[in-house]
């Protein structure tokens, strides 16, 4: 089962990936990088505390889509110290100019991931919640030829049928 402050957490989690992204950009064109270090920060504490909440939820596609986005920032930690290392250091890095581009293209890349898993897991999250709120309600359901819609209200049924 699904807490509705699950709900909030999700949206939460989106919204700080959105404003690390935006930090992000702040560092590629003015340097701040103190920014960008302290939304990591709370990325990688909130997104774990978020996906496990989801994956024991046991939802079908919240599950596997938490498990990627923890892959996924796994893979963004690794390469944002490459981008690091690539900028701000004077180690040699194996690759040279094309290593120099490609770290940082490809941190922005899964970061875009990042803020689409999180929002897919923030709609998901809201769509169980108002599933659960919907039992016993409301369903509609759409007939095989898709020409025949039906309303179910507890005991009372409701058809309606286009005009052909």
């Amino acid at each position: 089962p699904v807490e509705p402050a699950l709900k909030g957490l999700t949206v939460l989690a989106a919204a700080l990936v959105y404003a690390q992204i935006v930090f992000g950009a702040l560092l590629t064109h003015t340097g701040r990088i103190d920014l960008h270090l302290a939304g990591a920060v709370l990325v990688f504490a909130l997104v774990p505390i978020v996906t496990a909440r989801l994956r024991r939820s046991g939802d079908a596609v919240a599950v596997p889509v938490s498990r990627l986005l923890l892959v996924l920032l796994g893979i963004q930690l690794l390469l944002g110290v490459g981008s690091f290392l690539a900028r701000f250091s004077s180690l040699w890095i194996p690759g040279e100019q094309l290593t120099v581009i490609a770290l940082p293209v490809a941190h922005r890349f899964v970061g875009s991931l990042i803020l689409a898993a999180t929002v897919a897991l923030s709609v998901r999250a809201s769509g169980i919640v108002a599933n659960r709120q919907a039992e016993g309600g409301i369903t509609t359901t759409l007939g095989p030829d898709e020409s025949r819609i039906a309303a179910h209200a507890g005991d009372e049924a409701i058809s309606w049928s286009p005009r052909r």
